[in-house]
């Protein structure tokens, strides 16, 4: 068996025993091993198994099971290896980390929306992950809205995985205002910040460069 935790503790580590004989037997595991099991003993009917929680305080290392058939006679024993698989994490925003609109392209439409990956395919480990959106200053304040809805705001990417955040830019669907009227006739840095919560550490910025509408004169 195999254990993720390569550090002084671990827990949760899950394994089975099971018995292939053809009668009864009950199992226990000696103390003074430095691991722990849940449950600690039982009795397995033959061809039976059980699923058992492993915790302790040491890798690279072994311990013992103890069985006896039937309960009673000569005990015997089975000696359960634990294995130390260091952890890695390499989570990162995957290329491109920005994008660009011109509102000027299609004046008066809603702005297209931009998306972004996380890719946890380097990583043994699931990593969690919280979003944080960077409104302008004043932007909610004038508009009632952040300048952006992403399709999620936290979530864990599971281990070898990807994951994709989709960026919809706030316009008002009455006065057509928002972040094409926002900051002038000119590319704007619109951000959001995606901070590593569980599984590692860091935080990776996407900008979206939107080029607002020009000013209406009168």
């Amino acid at each position: 068996m195999g254990s993720r935790h390569c550090g002084n503790s671990f827990s949760g580590v899950g394994i089975a025993l099971s018995n292939t004989g053809n009668g009864s037997l009950t199992w226990s595991q000696p103390g003074g091993s430095g691991f722990s099991l849940a449950p600690s003993s039982g009795r397995l009917n033959a061809g039976a198994s059980i699923p058992v929680s492993l915790s302790g305080t040491k890798s690279n290392a072994s311990f013992k099971i103890s069985w006896q058939d039937g309960g009673q006679g000569s005990t015997n024993s089975v000696i359960v290896s634990v294995s130390c698989v260091p952890v890695i994490v390499n989570f990162y925003m995957a290329p491109p980390t920005s994008a660009s609109y011109d509102c000027n392209s299609n004046p008066g439409a809603p702005p297209l929306g931009a998306r972004f990956t996380l890719d946890n395919t380097g990583s043994n480990i699931d990593v969690g992950w919280q979003l944080t959106v960077n409104d302008p200053p004043g932007f909610v304040q004038a508009y009632g809205s952040s300048w952006v809805s992403p399709s999620a705001s936290q979530r864990v990417v599971a281990a070898g995985a990807t994951a994709q955040v989709f960026l919809k830019p706030f316009t008002d669907p009455i006065t057509g205002n928002g972040v094409c009227t926002a900051e002038g006739n000119s590319p704007y840095p619109f951000t959001v910040t995606v901070t590593v919560t569980s599984g590692g550490s860091g935080s990776y910025t996407f900008t979206y460069y939107i080029t607002g509408l020009p000013p209406v004169l009168f």
